[in-house]
This record gives C-alpha cells, sequence and structure tokens, in this order.
C-alpha cells in the first residue's frame, strides 16, 4: 500500500468519528422507534453523570487521539505508539460507562471506526509502509 491510500484512510477514519460524534450528540436514538426513544431517554436521565476522574481521563485520550492521528498522518514514528495507546485505553472506557443503546446508524460507524483502526495498526507496524514512519 502506498503511503497516499494509507493518508486517505486515516482521513477517512477521522470523518467517520466526526459523523459519528455528530450523530450521537445532536441526533440520538434517531432511528429508534418513538415509545423505545422516549423509554431510553428517561433511562439515560436517571443515571449518574461520571465521576470527574473518568471525565478528565475521558477528555486527555480525546486530545491524545487527535495528535496521534496528524502524527500517524505525518508518518511520525511515536504517532503510531500514541495511536496504538489510545486505541487500547479507548477499549478500557467502555467499562466505566452503563447501558448504551446503539441504534443501527451508529453501531454501523463504531463497527467501521474500528475495523480501520485495526486496518491503520496493522497497516503502520506489518506492512511495507512501516519503513516509512521515522
Amino acid at each position: 500500500m502506498n503511503t497516499k491510500k494509507f493518508k486517505n484512510l486515516i482521513l477517512f477514519q477521522f470523518f467517520l468519528t466526526i459523523s459519528l460524534a455528530v450523530k450521537a450528540l445532536f441526533y440520538p436514538y434517531a432511528l429508534a422507534p418513538e415509545e423505545l426513544s422516549t423509554a431510553i431517554l428517561a433511562y439515560d436521565d436517571l443515571q449518574p453523570l461520571p465521576d470527574t476522574f473518568t471525565s478528565i481521563m475521558i477528555f486527555v485520550i480525546l486530545i491524545i487521539s487527535i495528535v496521534s492521528l496528524i502524527m500517524v498522518y505525518k508518518l511520525k514514528k511515536i504517532g503510531r505508539l500514541l495511536y496504538l495507546i489510545t486505541i487500547a485505553a479507548s477499549f478500557l472506557f467502555i467499562f466505566s460507562g452503563s447501558y448504551f443503546v446503539y441504534d443501527p446508524l451508529e453501531l454501523f460507524l463504531e463497527i467501521a471506526i474500528t475495523f480501520l483502526s485495526g486496518a491503520v495498526i496493522s497497516l503502520a507496524y506489518f506492512s511495507s509502509l512501516s519503513k516509512s514512519f521515522k
């Protein structure tokens, strides 16, 4: 794989991540039936807010994730390691929350982003592109 296709893959992942964030923030449960959406929103209102430490760590991981994605895009060697660490840390933060309901579009975007993350990691470490990182 050449660097142009690799960079396009990273940009596509970034676009999907932004799309998922916009969908989750502004249109939650948009594809769910009305009764289910009302019940889920009522359940969400009853849940406690995350503690301060978890909120700060999620924000820090978000910032490091953006920086690492930019560094991987620029083919920096430290960017690969940071990207790998942020992906692993984001998987750990799944356990910090309670139940969450996805609608089909959110589930599709989440799975696509996960697949793209795996592709970026495998290409950055195990392909001929790994020699391009400096």
